[in-house]
């Protein structure tokens, strides 16, 4: 059997204006597991923007797996979009879990497998060519819009 660490993520004014996204974005993270058998070691979440990395969920669930103080087998997220709002910091919160043996999965593009997936669908592998399409205004549609290209 699988097991995941869960992640959701709201900014400070989504959830003043939509007070339930965190806990649909749960209530949605959980009902997938239970639908694939995977069972969750822990959840993590912020209600801070993506725009940053100092989350303290983020920085937790980052700090406890690389410490192997949890040793899931992927981390489930609700869209990609949760981990960052940009390419290039997400391409290295993944790659920090990836050296770690951790998958990275988003229940929205679950067909899609791994982040590394969703770069190949844009034709490039290059994290910078990534940031830098991104910086141009070629790359910059929110991740989990990527079936609307």
């Amino acid at each position: 059997m699988k097991t995941t660490v869960l992640y959701a993520q709201v900014a400070t004014s989504e959830s003043r204006l939509l007070p339930g996204l965190l806990h649909y974005q749960l209530t949605a993270l959980k009902l997938f597991c239970h639908k694939n058998n995977i069972t969750i070691l822990k959840i993590y979440n912020d209600t801070i923007s993506n725009k940053t990395m100092r989350r303290p969920g983020l920085q937790a669930l980052l700090k406890e797996v690389e410490s192997r103080e949890v040793t899931p087998d992927m981390v489930l997220v609700h869209d990609w979009y949760a981990l960052s709002q940009y390419v290039l910091p997400t391409l290295k919160i993944v790659d920090r879990l990836h050296y770690k043996n951790v998958d990275v999965r988003a229940t929205e593009d679950f067909d899609l497998q791994t982040f590394g997936s969703l770069m190949f669908k844009f034709k490039t592998s290059d994290p910078k060519e990534a940031a830098e399409l991104q910086a141009k205004n070629i790359f910059c549609v929110p991740i989990y819009d990527v079936n609307e290209l």
